[in-house]
């Protein structure tokens, strides 16, 4: 700020209130096509509203070897009326062809969202599918138990029954050996030869000769 004098700047000292007073000594009709910078070599603008110390004597633009910057923004230069339909024309080919962009989305979108719904639904038959044949697997299995239980109650009923037959078998037998005994003992014993020693038959006689 080395060519104004800083108590000249009217408060409050905001780098918008600076702009509009250094466009009012530069004859510069709008101060909002200017951007401030607090030095030459600054590469950030200060925002309108940012403060800047301009009385304390080392602020920004405090001395001439350390000035603020004011740089005019050059607006762009018009365009002819052809050049604007050819911009109007890209633009609407841009529009149209974002449109087609759009519609050919949804349109795989909505084939999408439609695969889907079959895929989940195949799913859900599948589903159903399997668990009837887990069902009807559930009842065979326990169709399975239930002959081989009844099978084995069977097997048991008849292991018992032979077992009481068995035991009826030895009974019996044990009856008639008890018997044999008893008429055994009630027979009176018939005289009967030693053992080893055979009967001799009587010698032939001999002939006599005369």
């Amino acid at each position: 700020m080395g060519r104004i004098v800083s108590q000249r700047v009217a408060p409050p000292h905001t780098a918008v209130s600076i702009k509009r007073f250094l466009s009012k000594q530069e004859d510069i009709s709008d101060y909002n096509c200017t951007n401030l910078y607090a030095t030459i070599f600054s590469h950030s603008v200060l925002e309108d509203q940012s403060y800047v110390s301009v009385e304390t004597g080392d602020g920004p633009g405090s001395s001439p070897q350390h000035p603020m910057a004011l740089v005019i923004l050059v607006p762009p230069p018009k365009k002819t009326k052809k050049e604007v339909a050819k911009m109007e024309a890209e633009e609407r080919k841009r529009k149209k062809e974002a449109e087609a962009d759009e519609k050919k989305r949804k349109k795989e979108a909505e084939k999408a969202e439609v695969e889907e719904r079959k895929r989940k639904k195949e799913a859900e038959v599948e589903e159903k599918k399997r668990k009837k044949e887990a069902e009807k697997a559930a009842v065979e299995e326990r169709k399975r138990k239930k002959e081989a239980e009844a099978e084995e109650k069977k097997r048991k009923k008849d292991a018992e029954k032979v077992e009481a037959e068995e035991r009826k078998r030895k009974k019996e037998a044990e009856a008639e050996e008890k018997k044999r005994k008893k008429e055994e003992r009630a027979t009176p014993a018939s005289p009967t030869r030693s053992p080893g020693i055979p009967i001799q038959a009587p010698p032939n006689p001999v002939p006599e000769l005369y």
